[in-house]
């Protein structure tokens, strides 16, 4: 309970009053920590770009166990099916990248005119990778940061809310059993 001499003014009643009940108060609710690093879980928004950088390293990675250039044709021709599109849809105004890499119905006529040898070959192959993996590692982050940052401004606004509606509901408690 607060006791207070007759010298007190009523500025020190009020702010010894503002300092018990604020004390009060933050013993009374919970924390809630705001975390700022990435969580275990793709956000919805998200999981279409962490899908498609996911299967360029897969295929990128599939790259050294193939050992023909008929090998790597089909399988260039079956990601390029898939990833093609899922690129365009996300990233519309970057179709150029695309049009850097072989195109699978060309691919054995390049390998052909080439002159290089296989190895050769799939490490251009893998040179001509790079930059759209760079690309796609770039857009990852990025997109992270938005949705970070919206992630941090709604949390934090949903915790101010929370707390001035419970300080309140805490406040007209604590005078109610004061009465």
């Amino acid at each position: 309970m607060l006791s207070f001499s007759s010298s007190s003014t009523l500025n020190q009643i009020w702010h010894k009053f503002k300092t018990v009940l604020l004390s009060a108060a933050r013993s009374h609710f919970s924390r809630k920590t705001i975390s700022l690093m990435k969580p275990k879980t793709i956000p919805h928004e998200l999981q279409p770009y962490i899908h498609l950088s996911h299967s360029l390293d897969h295929f990128t990675i599939s790259l050294q166990k193939l050992i023909s250039i008929s090998r790597l044709n089909v399988s260039w021709l079956h990601f390029f099916i898939n990833f093609e599109p899922a690129f365009k849809e996300l990233f519309l105004n970057q179709s150029g990248l695309l049009n850097g890499l072989s195109h699978p119905s060309q691919l054995l006529m390049i390998f052909d005119s080439s002159n290089f040898s296989y190895h050769e070959f799939l490490i251009q192959f893998q040179k001509s990778l790079r930059k759209l993996k760079r690309f796609l590692s770039a857009s990852n982050a990025l997109e992270f940061d938005k949705f970070k940052t919206a992630y941090m401004k709604s949390a934090i606004s949903e915790r101010n809310i929370n707390f001035y509606e419970n300080k309140g509901k805490f406040i007209s408690s604590s005078l109610n059993r004061e009465r």
